[in-house]
């Protein structure tokens, strides 16, 4: 039997030799998972511990597996904005880019009491969770299509959504369901497919891995903005904001499609690594 010190060098070197970017790091997070101790500090603290051999096993099972899983998928969860919400496969994994996204939906909805938020291409519920963490008045419809998100999205909510978050399953890329009233929005959010079909094959290992649906943004990426402000716009009340994540080198084309789908003060919010992640704009459907 070996102890954590041994089993955290060990996975160290094994994800190392697996092409990890960060293998310190992913070995940590896996023996916390499974050893119960948080931070260096910890694995300090309980270095010369000896795991029970059930524990021991799944977490070398573990470590294996990150030769072909996302760690995300492995642990079955992972944080965003205070929660750890459920992953696996068929989900997209939170990111924190994503935050850009939330925070551009609360400041649209400022000074808006009990404000009600449409969120397309929902996933695993980040977005809208994210909403109700800042605005715990809201009220939150999410959409999604992909029958193995789905479970995660239902998951997430039954834990983070306090009531106030309803579930339809819908395709963006299509109109929406007749359960949705036209102008009773005041924002709609979406972190839709925005990789470029052909540039898929180009992303990293574990991205690939991720669900092909919610990567694929067709053949220029997008196909999901077209449609949200071909077909989803009418929902938004006069005045009501849409606010979508954005990929790199996207915002000019965004931009062009709010334009033309008459949003008004439009501007960009950037991500941690300041780069342009989010755009938002006010829809006037009277445009003077």
């Amino acid at each position: 039997m070996k102890n954590i010190k041994q089993l955290y060098l060990y996975a160290k070197s094994q994800l190392k030799s697996f092409g990890i970017e960060c293998p310190e790091s992913e070995a940590l997070r896996l023996c916390e998972h499974f050893f119960g101790f948080s931070g260096r500090t910890g694995l300090l603290i309980c270095s010369d511990d000896t795991p029970d051999a059930q524990k021991c096993e799944s977490f070398l099972t573990a470590v294996e597996q990150r030769s072909h899983r996302p760690l995300q998928y492995i642990l079955g969860t992972w944080q965003f904005g205070g929660m750890e919400l459920s992953v696996g496969e068929g989900v997209l994994v939170p990111r924190e880019d994503t935050t850009a996204l939330v925070d551009s939906a609360v400041k649209m909805l400022d000074g808006i009491n009990k404000p009600k938020v449409l969120d397309l291409c929902a996933g695993s519920g980040a977005v809208a969770l994210g909403i109700l963490e800042q605005i715990p008045s809201a009220r939150l419809v999410c959409v999604e299509l992909s029958d193995d998100a789905l479970p995660y999205l239902r998951e997430n909510i039954k834990k983070y959504g306090r009531g106030q978050v309803q579930i339809l399953k819908g395709d963006v890329l299509d109109t929406p369901p007749n359960d949705l009233e036209r102008n009773s929005f005041d924002a709609i959010v979406s972190n839709p497919p925005y990789i470029p079909t052909d540039d898929i094959d180009g992303l990293s290992p574990d991205v690939k891995r991720e669900p092909f649906m919610a990567l694929d943004g067709g053949r220029d990426g997008l196909n999901f903005y077209r449609s949200i402000c071909e077909n989803w716009l009418c929902l938004l009340k006069h005045g009501g904001g849409l606010a979508v994540e954005i990929g790199i080198d996207q915002s000019d084309d965004v931009e062009r499609i709010f334009v033309r789908s008459n949003l008004t003060d439009i501007s960009l919010n950037h991500d941690i690594n300041g780069k342009v992640r989010a755009i938002n704009g006010t829809f006037r459907k009277n445009r003077s």
